[in-house]
């Protein structure tokens, strides 16, 4: 392991011990653990690219309508 391998898991360590003992961490770790159990459940959904891709837009059916 490198020097700077060792300096990075070092530093990890130290932030996890530090973080561990945070009472706004443990909220965050709350909320992730609830986000999980809604998206299991199906009652939301996780954010991502919902976007349509080049070929959907193509092949979606378009109304023009001439006034």
């Amino acid at each position: 392991m490198s020097e700077t391998e060792k300096s990075i898991s070092e530093t990890i360590h130290e932030l996890n011990e530090v973080f561990s003992e945070s009472n706004k961490f443990k909220e965050l770790e709350q909320a992730i653990k609830t986000f999980e159990k809604l998206v299991e459940k199906g009652l939301i959904k996780k954010r991502g690219n919902n976007l349509l891709s080049q070929s959907d837009l193509l092949n979606q059916n378009h109304f023009n309508y001439n006034k």
